[in-house]
């Protein structure tokens, strides 16, 4: 592992911590997810950790975060939309405060672009063909814009 990923890996050691002590559910994702089951390990390329998580188990996170003192250890931050002005990336990110990820999108919102965990968000598809189909164009919609 180099220095990037031994970061990476701290972080998700804590935030999986965090996780089993309060209940919160997530998954592995993405490049991560692929590199621990094909390669168990990193893939050499992979410079960030995704992980999916529920729309609930994402609000009781935040929850916690914003009303516990002292919910994440020293050092880290959370940062999404609702806490951070101009912030414009849709995906929350558990990050390390003393280190540097440069990002064109991160460049207004001035709280830390550190190395970072990146937490996809999953809601529920609705009931009924039609909540479906009226989820799916919205859905649509929002990633065009993004």
């Amino acid at each position: 592992m180099n220095e990037l990923q031994e970061n990476l890996f701290q972080l998700l050691i804590e935030f999986d911590e965090i996780c089993k002590k309060h209940d919160i559910k997530y998954l592995l994702a993405a490049g991560a997810s692929l590199g621990a089951v094909r390669n168990r390990r990193f893939l050499p390329w992979d410079d960030d950790i995704d992980l999916y998580i529920t729309r609930d188990n994402w609000n009781k996170f935040r929850h916690l975060y914003e009303t516990e003192e002292d919910f994440l250890p020293e050092g880290r931050s959370l940062v999404y939309k609702e806490n951070t002005k101009y912030y414009c990336n849709p995906l929350p990110r558990y990050i390390k405060n003393d280190t540097t990820t440069i990002y064109v999108s991160q460049a207004l919102p001035g709280k830390s672009c550190g190395q970072h965990l990146e937490l996809f968000i999953f809601d529920p598809m609705p009931k009924g063909e039609k909540a479906k189909e009226e989820y799916l164009d919205l859905l649509h919609v929002y990633t065009e814009l993004i």
